[in-house]
């Protein structure tokens, strides 16, 4: 029994090994880009924000520092009448909301660390899982801040009951490991949909215990996937 564990063991141990340098380098990396990244954002979430809500006009949105902290801030004029009663809001008024800019950067350092640190996978399917996985990085932002912002802001503004209670619930789950939890499905995504060919699943009844794992980490076959 301990000798059909050894080789999980090995892949664990190899795994782990890897993803601390993985996730320093990632990690520095965004130090360096980030800058530029969440500026990006700011630009790609305004658009977001007023095609989603016409009636929401971005009057500015930079990056503010509160306790040595980044965050992200937009003010919104929004030029639609509040419906829910005896609130005061108005038409006209201008909102500010805010999130923490290093969140932005939270799911594609967990993402492409664990691609990179991801064992059994030679350079081109690492590539490409981070190319299958840089979209979906995008989309995961679409769904986080700008919901997030919208929220604050309908739930003085609209009296529909279950979509506002909808959008607390996400603003609350994003805000609690929603982000870290996307992350790994992306991540897992990413690996199965790079990793995936029916070609190759084919033939490895035909591969020679020293012939190149066509799983493409170049090991030999008695050395990988042969375990």
């Amino acid at each position: 029994m301990e000798n059909t564990y050894k080789p999980i063991k090995i892949k664990f141990l190899s795994f782990f090994l890897r993803l601390i340098p993985a996730c320093l380098f990632v990690i520095f990396l965004f130090y360096l880009i980030s800058p530029f990244f969440i500026n990006g954002h700011l630009k790609l979430f305004k658009n977001q924000i007023e095609l989603l809500h016409p009636e929401y006009e971005i009057l500015s949105h930079d990056i503010i520092k509160i306790n040595q902290l980044d965050y992200i801030q937009f003010y919104i004029k929004v030029n639609k009448s509040p419906t829910l009663p005896d609130t005061p809001a108005q038409k006209g008024a201008i909102i500010k909301v805010k999130g923490q800019a290093s969140s932005l950067c939270i799911a594609p350092i967990i993402i492409f660390s664990l691609i990179l640190a991801w064992p059994g996978l030679g350079i081109r399917k690492k590539l490409k899982a981070i190319l299958i996985a840089i979209p979906l990085t995008m989309t995961l932002a679409a769904i986080d801040y700008p919901m997030i912002f919208i929220a604050d802001i309908e739930s003085v503004y609209s009296d529909a009951p279950l979509l506002n209670s909808f959008r607390q619930l996400w603003k609350h789950l994003m805000n609690n490991g929603g982000r870290q939890f996307l992350a790994l499905i992306v991540f897992l995504f990413a690996i199965a949909a790079a990793t995936y060919s029916s070609e190759k699943l084919l033939s490895y009844d035909k591969v020679g215990r020293n012939d190149p794992c066509p799983c493409g980490s170049g090991k030999k076959y008695k050395h990988c996937c042969l375990n």
